[in-house]
């Protein structure tokens, strides 16, 4: 039996290989995860400079990706925490253009919250203690005014879906190149 990564493997060298008329007819899991594999290529999890190379309709894919990724496995605290808002991308605009105008103003809110939290100090940092840093982060949790804002990204996941498929399907050449 294969592991889950040579499944993906294989199933991303399958997405690969599918013409433009193709991706678009997929449904919306199989749709993004073509469009990660896609992507892959411009380093969206650790180099900005590659990211910047990818086309826009790609750049805003992987910056909604990357948001939804975090906010669902451990909502806006967790997206800061693991330093996403620190990779040159504006996650605001990748929204706006998008049509997902509600879920930019979420994040342009869990910015300004952020910032305040910041200048505050009220934010967990790491230390390079893993025991520390994991209790940092599970403490960061308690009293976050950024909690406040997941249980709405939450309630968005329909409409989110509906827009980035066809934001996708509308662009499908742009992750073809």
């Amino acid at each position: 039996m294969e592991n889950f990564w040579e499944e993906l493997k294989k199933k991303q060298e399958e997405y690969r290989k599918l013409s433009a008329a193709e991706l678009a007819e997929l449904p919306y899991y199989d749709l993004v995860d073509a469009c990660i594999a896609l992507t892959e290529k411009y380093d969206a999890f650790g180099n900005s400079d590659e990211f910047k190379k990818a086309p826009i309709a790609c750049q805003n894919f992987l910056a909604i990706f990357m948001l939804d990724a975090q906010v669902n496995n451990g909502g806006f605290n967790q997206f800061f925490y693991n330093g996403y808002a620190n990779l040159g991308i504006d996650y605001v605009k990748a929204h706006q253009d998008v049509g997902l105008h509600g879920i930019a103003e979420m994040v342009k809110e869990a910015n300004d919250i952020y910032g305040k939290m910041m200048a505050e100090e009220k934010i967990a940092k790491r230390t390079g203690d893993l025991d520390a840093d994991m209790q940092a982060f599970s403490d960061s949790y308690n009293d976050n005014p950024l909690n406040a804002l997941d249980a709405g990204y939450y309630d968005a996941d329909k409409e989110r879906e509906e827009i980035v498929v066809k934001y996708i399907r509308e662009n499908i050449n742009a992750f073809l190149n």
